[in-house]
């Protein structure tokens, strides 16, 4: 199978998020492909890892609803 120039551009995104989280703790540093925003409890903001990658806001929400009916806790909060 081989991948489509959307997946490249996506892995090579990664690759780059990933090598200045190691040499950082940031993956936006020293140069950000696209912003990662800092997960914050008031927005939820965050990167949905597709083609293409976007930052978006409640990703997920119905599954993480489920588990906090339950009273399932991370530990976080």
């Amino acid at each position: 199978m081989n991948p489509t120039q959307a997946e490249i551009a996506m892995s090579n995104s990664m690759i780059d998020y990933w090598t200045n989280f190691a040499k950082t703790g940031n993956p936006n540093k020293p140069a950000p492909v696209q912003f990662w925003p800092q997960f914050d409890y008031s927005n939820f903001s965050s990167i949905d890892i597709k083609t293409p990658i976007s930052v978006v806001k409640g990703l997920k929400k119905n599954k993480c609803d489920f588990w906090d009916k339950i009273g399932y806790s991370s530990g976080t909060k």
